[in-house]
């Protein structure tokens, strides 16, 4: 375990208790109530009487006075050897059951302060330890107030938003879309359907789009692309697509009753080098 390259969260994902080793170790636990309280395994033991507590205490960690790695920083080499080395490691969140299970085991007489107040001199000696350790939070800039005069630092905050906004509500291809991914499957064409949330550019979502060439296929609805408000937004999205490089097809919900019309022009965009009086945009409709 401690040998070079070796790694506790590396060894740990193989690792696993036996049954038998769960239930000595529960039984400890419980047996080790008394008059309503958790006693501790070394509760009036001393180095004389236990090789376990002497062991222990000549650890170099334990010594008085001791104050682990302050003032150490560490070199480029071994900063880079510990990325590597943690790179793809990933902790699996919690289950709810292990949430559940060990709120329950850490409330009341199962938890080892319960009942307990530190002295005035012990929180004065735990003080005194503490003091000439370097703040945590030293050169850190606090959460609420990090990118607060940051434009782009707001921009991917809100752009995080919306991916995770779409993709909670588990958007669903509406009709024209579902036929429009009939046309893509049938004639190989080269889009991919992204308005499910996958993709977001400069804060919006668009329906299709094709990497290769930088190409963006939107359908709008009849009803709700004309009113004013969303006439306004469609503006923006539209003059957002072109400043990041796209070009973009606008094909309205009421043309799939032509299919055959709606396969030539996108196979007419997906051709064509320059498409719309700016470069921008065609609105078909």
């Amino acid at each position: 375990m401690f040998k070079k390259g070796n790694c506790f969260w590396k060894l740990r994902k193989t690792f696993k208790h036996s049954n038998k080793t769960k239930k000595k170790l529960s039984n400890s636990r419980i047996n080790g109530i008394i008059d309503g309280h958790i006693i501790p395994w070394n509760k009036g033991l001393t180095m004389k009487m236990d090789k376990r507590v002497k062991k222990i205490a000549e650890m170099s960690i334990f010594q008085k006075g001791h104050k682990l790695n302050i003032g150490r920083i560490h070199s480029k080499e071994t900063i880079e050897k510990m990325r590597v080395s943690q790179k793809g490691i990933k902790k699996k969140p919690h289950t709810k059951e292990w949430k559940i299970n060990h709120s329950i085991r850490m409330k009341g007489i199962f938890n080892p302060m319960y009942g307990k107040n530190h002295t005035k001199k012990t929180k004065i000696k735990i003080s005194n330890s503490l003091k000439g350790n370097p703040s945590p939070m030293k050169g850190k800039i606090r959460m609420d107030i990090r990118g607060r005069n940051n434009p782009m630092a707001n921009q991917k905050i809100r752009l995080k938003a919306i991916k995770r906004s779409l993709l909670a509500q588990q958007l669903k291809p509406s009709k024209p879309e579902r036929e429009m991914i009939k046309l893509i499957e049938m004639n190989n064409l080269n889009f991919d359907y992204v308005g499910d949330g996958k993709l977001i550019i400069g804060g919006f979502n668009p329906d299709f789009i094709s990497k290769d060439n930088k190409k963006i296929i939107e359908i709008f609805s009849i009803y709700w692309h004309k009113l004013a408000k969303i006439k306004e937004r469609d503006k923006r999205r539209l003059q957002t697509y072109f400043n990041k490089g796209f070009r973009t097809l606008i094909l309205w919900s009421d043309e799939f009753d032509n299919p055959n019309n709606i396969l030539k022009k996108v196979i007419n965009f997906n051709s064509s080098k320059f498409w719309g009086t700016q470069g921008n945009s065609h609105i078909s409709k």
